[in-house]
């Protein structure tokens, strides 16, 4: 589950980005590769909005990122072979 709390996406003008982040997330959802995460459900409460997400055990590339700043490049290679997989199954 992703819970962003409304007070920050309206503070830090974060608006059009959720909407969008959970329009694409809407618009996978049939979509069935390894490399995709599927959103299951979405809706909000007073504070927060909440998506559905498929369970990623390691987080997402952005929390790798920020945690370790830096990649080698064994494991930069792999991360982009996943992109470059997943953005050709989309364009197929």
């Amino acid at each position: 589950m992703k819970a962003m709390a409304k007070s920050q996406i309206l503070g830090k003008n974060l608006v059009r980005y959720a909407q969008t982040e959970r329009n694409v997330l809407a618009d996978s959802s049939e979509i069935e590769n390894n490399f995709i995460i599927q959103m299951h459900w979405s809706f909000q409460t007073q504070e927060k909005l909440l998506l559905i997400l498929d369970y990623c055990p390691r987080g997402t590339l952005g929390e790798l990122l920020a945690l370790e700043k830096r990649l080698s490049e064994e494991r930069a290679r792999i991360y982009i072979a996943e992109i470059i997989l997943a953005m050709e199954y989309l364009h197929e």
